[in-house]
């Protein structure tokens, strides 16, 4: 190389300095496509970096969101197991082998005060009534399936129906003692009535002897038929309430026949006729005498 160069002389080596010195710079491609690559890069960057930060922001949104909607369902679950600790009635939930799934607080202390196994209570859908120690209580299970695993098993519902179950007893007690009352009160009705039937019966027959041997005024046999009247009258009135059934069901049923109202009516004026007597205040009744007669109870017509 030092050879080569000996031979040229200095006027061609500064010729050849000349044309490789200088301050430009040369490039392997075009200047103004290096500059449009290098802007749609740069553009290409920027929007990957405005599209990378949306998308940050509405994945920060949405979890902020599905927080809150964790955050409002965790609210309600408590909220819900809170009503099921709180609410008056035995729950528990149980697989088809009776484990515990889990129960509230009512039916934990009944299980602690009256010794209660979830496996004795299997699928059968009625209401049942369980005698422990005293109380009463009433249990129904039924079957549940999860909506979602598939899981099945039995929830039993308890309540305490130990009021309830007093105030039945002592109002079946008392009903029976009413009952037993009003069997005694028959009884003595059905008693006194027939004792009283008897000298009744003794009375109608003795004035009808006197009617027929003795005194023959018309004041006298007057009175005699009053007082038959009104024994008669008394007669059916033991009869009535002899009648037990009519008595207790409140209802008076009638005993329907012609009767003439002169008679009738004469019966009842001579009754308050010996009544006034005795206050010393006239009592008077006219009428004209009738043939009219008239389809009733001759015991309606009398009552006060």
């Amino acid at each position: 190389m030092n050879h080569f160069l000996r031979t040229l002389d200095e006027k061609i080596i500064h010729e050849y300095r000349g044309k490789y010195t200088g301050d430009g710079y040369y490039f392997g491609i075009d200047r103004n496509i290096f500059f449009s690559i290098l802007g749609l890069l740069l553009a290409i960057s920027s929007l990957i970096f405005v599209l990378y930060r949306i998308s940050n922001n509405r994945l920060k949104i949405d979890l902020k969101k599905e927080k809150n909607e964790k955050e409002k369902t965790d609210q309600m679950l408590n909220w819900f197991t809170s009503l099921l600790e709180d609410i008056p009635v035995g729950l528990v939930l149980t697989n088809k082998s009776g484990k515990k799934i889990i129960s509230n607080r009512q039916y934990r202390k009944y299980q602690e005060k009256y010794n209660i196994d979830s496996k004795e209570y299997k699928d059968d859908d009625s209401t049942k009534t369980f005698n422990a120690n005293g109380a009463y209580l009433t249990y129904r299970t039924v079957p549940f399936l999860h909506p979602n695993d598939g899981r099945s098993g039995y929830l039993t519902i308890w309540t305490d129906v130990t009021s309830l179950e007093e105030q039945k007893m002592a109002l079946i007690e008392s009903n029976q003692i009413a009952n037993t009352a009003l069997s005694a009160r028959s009884k003595f009705t059905a008693m006194i009535t027939h004792e009283l039937r008897t000298p009744i019966a003794g009375i109608i027959g003795l004035l009808e002897v006197v009617e027929t041997k003795s005194h023959k005024s018309e004041d006298f046999q007057s009175i005699i038929l009053s007082l038959k009247a009104s024994a008669k009258e008394l007669n059916q009135h033991v009869d009535e309430i002899l009648d037990i059934s009519k008595s207790e069901s409140g209802e008076m049923t009638l005993d329907l026949h012609s009767c003439s109202l002169v008679s009738e009516l004469d019966s009842i004026t001579k009754q308050y006729r010996v009544i006034c007597a005795k206050s010393n205040i006239d009592f008077k009744v006219n009428f004209n005498p009738t043939q009219w007669y008239m389809h009733t109870q001759t015991l309606r017509v009398s009552d006060k």
